[in-house]
């Protein structure tokens, strides 16, 4: 869900297509179709309405180290240290939890 703001200024419109990059390093690229823009209020935050996978790993190696992952947990082999580095728990990487997504922006806001 994108802001009307951005669209009264000209900048997205619905069917745009965006490609965001993320951490260059990694190389990570997401791309996003905007299938409809709504008027929100200021306290409104934008939020996801569908989603498909878990997403990134931050700092995993990129899109291989994140391949490399997902054919080793699908294969029930993930190296031991890694585990740790994960916090001693696998990622499955077809899971994904759109409320966990939608209360990530909360966790930053100013009280």
């Amino acid at each position: 869900l994108i802001s009307n703001f951005f669209s009264t200024i000209g900048l997205l419109n619905e069917k745009d297509n965006l490609t965001i990059h993320y951490d260059y390093g990694d190389g990570w690229e997401f791309k996003l179709h905007v299938q409809k823009i709504q008027p929100v209020t200021n306290e409104e935050l934008p939020y996801v309405q569908k989603a498909r996978g878990y997403g990134i790993i931050e700092d995993i190696g990129g899109v291989g180290g994140l391949e490399q992952y997902y054919d080793d947990y699908q294969q029930g082999q993930v190296d031991p240290e890694f585990l740790d580095w994960l916090g001693g728990e696998a990622i499955d990487l077809n899971a994904v939890d759109i409320d966990e997504l939608n209360d990530l922006p909360h966790t930053f806001e100013h009280k």
